[in-house]
């Protein structure tokens, strides 16, 4: 892997995101859960991460929406942030995990060339491209945690874990590697 992809380099250059990437994470579900019960009874797990998508989407706007270092952009219906102004070194997109950092979802063509940095139409080559996740608890009531994972096809690379603000005290790291460990299964 080149290394300005590797775990190290690019949560150094998210450095100054991670809190309001925590939050954002945070935000989707806390959202979704101010719905109605008889409203998110009827929701299948598929329909509740797409409502919480949503809301993370939103606030990430919202948040974003006049810092020069951040671009929103839409490659056919693919919705990623840019991170870096002029010069972009971070591009990511929102999306529900597990504690490895994997998504479960059908990778379209588009997602498969996002994972493996191919080139997407409007979308820089050179930037990291991350996925900025939640991980929720069994109940799907709250963020266990946000993490940043850097995806590789099916696999990944590494995932982080961002320490929120309110799990560290002034002299902890803003993040964690929590890169699974490789299974040697038959």
């Amino acid at each position: 892997m080149n290394s300005i992809h590797n775990i190290g380099q690019t949560m150094d250059r998210l450095e100054p995101f991670l809190d309001e990437l925590d939050a954002i994470g945070r935000f989707g579900l806390s959202a979704y859960n101010e719905y109605h019960p008889l409203v998110r009874i009827d929701h299948s797990p598929r329909t509740a991460a797409n409502c919480v998508y949503d809301h993370m989407a939103a606030e990430a706007d919202r948040r974003f929406a006049d810092h020069p270092e951040v671009n929103a952009i839409d490659v056919r219906g693919l919705r990623l942030w840019v991170l870096g102004g002029r010069d972009p070194h971070t591009v990511f997109r929102f999306k529900k995990m597990d504690q490895s950092g994997a998504t479960k979802n059908y990778p379209t063509q588009q997602i498969q060339d996002f994972d493996l940095m191919r080139d997407l139409p409007g979308l820089p080559e050179k930037p990291t491209r991350v996925v900025v996740g939640y991980v929720a608890d069994a109940l799907f009531t709250i963020v266990d945690r946000v993490q940043v994972a850097r995806p590789n096809g099916s696999k990944i690379d590494w995932c982080a874990a961002i320490v929120s603000k309110q799990e560290r005290n002034e002299v902890e790291s803003r993040w964690m590697d929590v890169t699974s460990q490789v299974s040697f299964t038959g």
